[in-house]
């Protein structure tokens, strides 16, 4: 034993130069694993922190030579010696790093039996061993959704929650408890909402906390738009805690990333909630917030503030008025001219839809848009020498064409000789209704009709640092792009004021 421990200590200072190379891992893990398996307490002791010390170091930690070595079982075992609080943080710590692995490898430590002794250790006057028991629960519920599962019904919710809940929590234990939650809020299918949604009071507790810490406020964010990510039922509940309104104020917060969550949280609103959820919105001053994320320096937070909009157009005509009144149509416009294609192009979805979903006025509005839209169009393929409008094209495939060939037959005179004068100046083909310019393909066309539509272009999110990071390609520099016809068009009219009817 003494040589045993002897050699131990040896290892430990090897472990702090990054591992000697003279120390073969194999032989080291071995002792390690005899150590751990032992009846020495302080030898029981180093070899834990041991191992813990070498799964931290390097980016290819040796996780799986540890398993082979035998080492999560007398691991999981420590767990349980409430007698040595240290011994239950080295040991918490290594399985910690062990289920920051493979899924295979997180099975490992679930076959032991980890699950239900991480549950009991919550409760530890420890704050460390909390910690490092929370994060290795977070690992194993974020690894799938069988495992998110597995927790869960396990009844993981209520100790999380009562840390939450403990005023003297340290920040290190509330923003491994805010991540954890985040797993186990999110992943497809989604978790049964009767087992998630007693987190629902504290989240927003936590977000109403002034002078939140930016980590915590990022992690409870995400939290809660996984929450309201599914049917109407589950909207009410999110509504019925009264976190509308300052979901709405987080819209430009400081931190993008808080932005990004709180965007998604609204859009899920709109996305499965009825006109009564978009008009507690409106009254919460969604629609202020909206017009400055519009403007934000983020490409895809444009996009999804675009998204958002084009779901409180799916409402009801006061709703479609408000956004009008707002400004909101004007800021799409100029986004439509001078943005990426691919967030112009969701600019263009929204005044298309309310051109078919607005009365007689707020249509005009619409066409007005896409009038001067299509003429900035006109005059950059002039000035640039391009073969076509590249505006007609991005119109066309956010759906703007169709909606303006079913309203040149509208029993309004007024729109349908603005929609047949939009055709004639700008898809001069377009007329007979079945043959389409640019290559539109009428099967693969979008249906249309609708105003809302989801978006699936945060996906899910890694809880690492949940911010999107997906990129879709502008258009070429030069503006062109392929297309299997073309266009010829006469100078088209000058473009109108919204106020011109």
């Amino acid at each position: 034993m003494a040589a045993d421990l002897l050699c131990l200590a040896k290892m430990c200072y090897d472990v702090e130069q990054s591992v000697s190379e003279s120390v073969s891992m194999t032989a080291l893990l071995d002792v390690l694993a005899n150590g751990l398996n032992g009846g020495d307490a302080a030898i029981k002791l180093e070899a834990a922190s041991t191992v813990r010390r070498l799964l931290s170091i390097g980016e290819e930690p040796p996780i799986q030579e540890s398993i082979d070595a035998g080492v999560i079982q007398p691991l999981v075992q420590a767990l349980a010696d409430s007698a040595c609080p240290r011994l239950q943080f080295e040991a918490a710590g290594a399985l910690t790093n062990i289920t920051a692995g493979t899924s295979e490898q997180i099975q490992a430590v679930v076959d032991e039996g980890a699950i239900p002794l991480f549950m009991q250790l919550l409760a530890s006057p420890d704050d460390a061993v909390r910690v490092q028991s929370v994060l290795a629960l977070g690992h194993i519920a974020d690894d799938s959704t069988a495992h998110r599962d597995l927790v869960l019904e396990a009844g993981v919710m209520q100790p999380l929650l009562n840390l939450l809940r403990d005023t003297e929590t340290v920040f290190a234990l509330l923003g491994a408890v805010t991540w954890t939650l985040v797993g186990l809020c999110r992943g497809r299918p989604r978790p049964l909402f009767g087992l998630v949604s007693p987190a629902l009071p504290p989240l927003v507790g936590l977000i109403n906390t002034p002078q939140q810490d930016e980590i915590v406020l990022i992690n409870a964010c995400w939290a809660l738009a996984y929450l309201t990510d599914g049917p109407a039922g589950q909207i009410d509940t999110f509504m019925g805690t009264g976190a509308c309104r300052r979901v709405v104020d987080l819209l430009t917060n400081a931190s993008l990333e808080v932005q990004t969550s709180a965007l998604r949280t609204v859009g899920n609103v709109l996305t499965t909630g009825d006109d009564h959820h978009r008009q507690a919105l409106i009254e919460c001053g969604a629609l202020p917030q909206l017009s400055v994320l519009l403007l934000s320096p983020r490409n895809d937070l444009r996009k999804q503030a675009c998204w958002v909009v084009s779901n409180f157009v799916a409402g009801t005509r006061q709703h479609i008025q408000a956004v009008i009144d707002g400004g909101l149509v004007l800021r799409l416009v100029e986004m439509v001219a001078t943005d990426e294609w691919w967030v112009g192009q969701e600019a263009a979805w929204v005044i298309a839809n309310a051109a078919t979903a607005g009365s007689q006025q707020q249509t005009i509005v619409a066409l007005n848009g896409l009038t001067n839209i299509l003429y900035e169009g006109w005059q950059v393929q002039v000035r640039e020498g391009y073969p076509i409008n590249l505006w007609c094209m991005m119109v066309q495939e956010a759906g703007g064409l169709d909606k303006i060939i079913e309203l040149q037959d509208s029993e309004d005179p007024t729109i349908a000789h603005k929609c047949r004068a939009i055709l004639e100046a700008h898809f001069p083909r377009a007329g007979g209704g079945d043959q389409y310019p640019l290559g539109h393909d009428s099967d693969g066309a979008d249906e249309g009709g609708e105003a809302a539509h989801d978006d699936d272009s945060y996906g899910d999110i890694d809880s690492d640092d949940y911010v999107e990071t997906g990129v879709v390609p502008a258009a070429d520099t030069d503006g062109k792009k392929k297309s299997a016809g073309s266009l010829t068009q006469s100078e088209p009219s000058e473009s109108i004021s919204d106020g011109d009817s």
